[in-house]
C-alpha cells in the first residue's frame, strides 16, 4: 500500500495519495478500537 501511494506521489496525484492515506488511517482506527474489544472479550470467555 505505501508503494503504490509513493507511485502515486511521483506521478503527482495527490487526490489519489490523500485518499490512499486516509483509507489506512481509518483501518488503524478501527484496529484500535476493535482489537482491545476482541481481546477482553476473548479473556472473559476464559474466565468463565
Amino acid at each position: 500500500m505505501f508503494k503504490y501511494a509513493e507511485m502515486l506521489m511521483a506521478e503527482e496525484d495527490d487526490k489519489v495519495c490523500e485518499l490512499i492515506f486516509k483509507q489506512q488511517d481509518n483501518l488503524i482506527l478501527k484496529i484500535n478500537v476493535r482489537f482491545p474489544r476482541i481481546i477482553i472479550k476473548k479473556y472473559r470467555t476464559l474466565q468463565g
